[in-house]
């Protein structure tokens, strides 16, 4: 009898750290349980456009949460011996590798697209020694076209930049946001989660220290972190009793 298979679909922005960090550790669980227990789908989404949709801030324009978001990250990866370096300059424009890195880009090659995500992820905060202050589109297709496997099936790196920079790349990059939106997803990096069990609905994690509760899902665990649908009824009728005034300190 096969094992249930459990569904991924990961949202990310380059621009975040903690994106980073998520993504190596599913690129891990992938690993592990091969595609007969793990199925994953990688979206990328505009971060800022979701902050603006939730009318809200990023960590990066929050200054003591900006400095503490790079404290956070560097004790994570230190205690969980991940390559981490701090890029010259932060937020940067993260457009460009977003779409270089759609599964449609990639001529809807799913091994390609991990390789470049992953290439790109390392570069950016594995070790940023190879970026400038703003990290530009030809830095970024070098990265991209050191990642591309040796294959004569592969696209060339000038048909990658090509379709990254189409409309239909466009288009797609905001459908991803406007999709993710709709889920709910108000930050980066988000796991939309499909649980092997039938009838049971997909859930939203969100952050890099989720990945042990996917992982449980995976081996049939779920339970013990199941949320009734009597809390999430609850939860939802929860009435907001006072309203923040917008006025500074």
């Amino acid at each position: 009898m096969a094992s249930p298979v459990t569904k991924v679909t990961f949202f990310y922005d380059f621009i975040s750290p903690y994106s980073y960090l998520a993504f190596r550790q599913l690129k891990r669980l992938r690993t592990k349980y091969g595609a007969q227990r793990l199925q994953v789908s990688y979206k990328p989404v505009v971060f800022g456009a979701l902050l603006t949709h939730w009318s809200n801030k990023g960590p990066a324009e929050i200054p003591p949460k900006r400095e503490f978001v790079f404290r956070d990250v560097h004790r994570y990866a230190k205690a969980n011996n991940e390559p981490f370096s701090v890029p010259r300059a932060h937020p940067f424009l993260p457009l460009f590798p977003l779409r270089l890195t759609l599964l449609s880009t990639c001529n809807n090659d799913f091994s390609l697209q991990e390789h470049l995500i992953d290439a790109i992820y390392s570069s950016l905060w594995g070790d940023a020694s190879g970026y400038g202050i703003n990290p530009t589109e030809a830095e970024f297709t070098r990265v991209a076209a050191a990642a591309i496997p040796p294959q004569p099936s592969a696209l060339t790196i000038d048909q990658l930049v090509i379709r990254a920079k189409s409309d239909v790349a466009k288009q797609e990059l905001k459908t991803n946001g406007e999709e993710a939106a709709k889920l709910g997803v108000f930050g980066v990096p988000t796991m939309i989660v499909y649980p092997p069990t039938p009838n049971k609905a997909p859930e939203l994690f969100w952050g890099n220290d989720q990945l042990n509760y996917i992982e449980m899902i995976i081996n049939g665990k779920g339970g013990v972190i199941e949320v009734s649908p009597e809390y999430e009824q609850a939860l939802r009728s929860i009435p907001a009793a006072s309203v923040r005034p917008q006025s500074k300190l």
